[in-house]
């Protein structure tokens, strides 16, 4: 399916509206794969370019009921071609926990309050319970989806790799009986959350992708491993390990490093091949480390290297 792309006159009407709704100018525009995100001085104006209303609505209850973000809903366009937006305060970018992992300023406790944080979510949404079977088809599927997307890609032998581990991992989840609570957010990744005083910010919650949202409760802290294993930041990768081990999830480890992988998949996936961005502004762009494929294939040998699952290449 192809991008959406922007025209240069729809490109000025959302200038000149996203200016209009905040007061403000904006100062600063980035492209993505479905959205545009205009920046003024003090709020973030997303335009979601490929997804009717109704979704983005969604988005927007979730972010202002748990995201802890002030926000409000806006649509722009037509009658006729009546597109979402959420206006949204903007936050520092050096309180973004990218920034932090990538700096020296972490400390361990804002990890304790990201996970804190994510489960108060999960106890407000009381999402109901999903068989572990419904699971495991749903991921085997997904990981499937990334091979295909990525079947010309020189990461293709990886993702074919993790889909037939995959495979081995889910067919015994099937036969589990378990029944896991699905994910409240789906995308969890160091650039989504911002450490404020006080409190964490998360935002750009996941409604596009069905499957992704299958995934269960701890596969959440999947993409935020994956964030530390790249930067090196095993203080990080030690106190995600401590939380998931001393629960009650140590038995699913397994389940976890295979969401560890997917996400990496996914992301390179975005950053890479996006119509939108080239790959040589994405591969120095800080949120989109994974458009690297070297980086990329080494980083799912390494989860995939703590799997006892023997399969054949």
């Amino acid at each position: 399916m192809p991008m959406p792309m922007l025209d240069g006159h729809r490109f000025q009407n959302f200038e000149r509206a996203a200016g209009d709704v905040t007061g403000e100018q904006v100062v600063k525009v980035v492209e993505r794969h479905s959205s545009v995100l205009f920046f003024t001085e003090s709020r973030v104006v997303k335009v979601f370019l490929s997804e009717p209303p109704e979704r983005t609505a969604m988005r927007f209850e979730w972010l202002a009921g748990h995201g802890m973000l002030d926000c409000r809903l806006e649509h722009f366009g037509s009658a006729s071609e009546r597109l979402g937006v959420i206006v949204m305060e903007r936050l520092p970018e050096k309180c973004s926990l990218w920034a932090l992992l990538s700096g020296t300023s972490v400390e361990l406790d804002h990890i304790d309050r990201l996970i804190d944080r994510v489960d108060v979510i999960q106890r407000r949404v009381g999402t109901s319970p999903v068989p572990a079977e419904v699971v495991a088809v749903g991921m085997v599927e997904n990981i499937a989806k990334q091979a295909r997307l990525l079947a010309e890609d020189r990461l293709a032998r990886v993702a074919g790799r993790v889909w037939r581990v995959g495979r081995v991992i889910t067919s015994a989840m099937r036969s589990s009986g378990a029944a896991w609570t699905p994910v409240v957010h789906g995308d969890l990744h160091s650039a989504n959350v911002f450490v404020l005083p006080g409190h964490v910010a998360i935002i750009d919650p996941v409604f596009t992708e069905p499957r992704a949202r299958v995934a269960p409760y701890f596969t959440e802290l999947a993409p935020l491993y994956a964030d530390a294993l790249v930067l090196g930041r095993r203080d990080v990768v030690g106190r995600i390990e401590e939380h998931f081990l001393g629960g009650s999830h140590s038995d699913r480890w397994d389940v976890f490093q295979l969401a560890v992988c997917l996400k990496v998949l996914v992301r390179y996936r975005v950053a890479a091949h996006s119509r939108m961005v080239e790959p040589d502004r994405s591969r120095r762009s800080s949120d989109d480390w994974c458009s690297d494929t070297v980086l990329v294939g080494r980083l799912v040998d390494t989860v995939l290297a703590e799997l006892a699952v023997d399969v054949a290449d």
